[in-house]
């Protein structure tokens, strides 16, 4: 990605401006493009701490799996539980921190509405309940085993 300059100088600052392009992770574009220069003989500022980003929270505050217990936790991605041969569905209700945040539930390549009964078949089952917000996403994977 390009480092631009603008040949308009700030009248009020003398200052050039540049900018870094296509870069959004906080690293420089080009790390040995930037300096700190010391103007009027103050220390430049070389770090800052910026707010948490809640715009892009895509993690759940609560998930729920009907017949199969779940010691939920925002940071464990995974969970396993076993069910009964007599247990044909599951309903799993997936709640996400942040207001907004979109939820799919997929068991396959087959989706699921939040809080629809899943079916279940003989053996190891696979529920990702995938949640996007803003730029971030975060999936929880369910492992139901459903006894022959």
């Amino acid at each position: 990605a390009p480092v631009t300059q603008s040949e308009h100088a700030q009248f009020i600052e003398d200052n050039t401006v540049f900018k870094g392009t296509a870069r959004y992770d906080g690293v420089p574009v080009i790390a040995e493009a930037f300096v700190a220069i010391n103007i009027n003989n103050t220390s430049p500022t070389t770090s800052t701490a910026f707010a948490i980003d809640t715009a892009n929270d895509a993690s759940l505050e609560g998930l729920q799996a009907d017949g199969i217990t779940i010691d939920f936790a925002a940071t464990t991605y995974e969970y396993t539980g076993n069910v009964a041969n007599s247990v044909t569905s599951t309903s799993v209700v997936a709640t996400p921190s942040q207001e907004g945040a979109e939820v799919v539930i997929k068991s396959g390549a087959k989706k699921y509405a939040n809080g629809a009964s899943i079916p279940l078949a003989a053996g190891l089952n696979t529920v990702n309940v995938i949640v996007s917000q803003g730029a971030a996403t975060l999936t929880y994977t369910i492992k139901v085993t459903k006894a022959s």
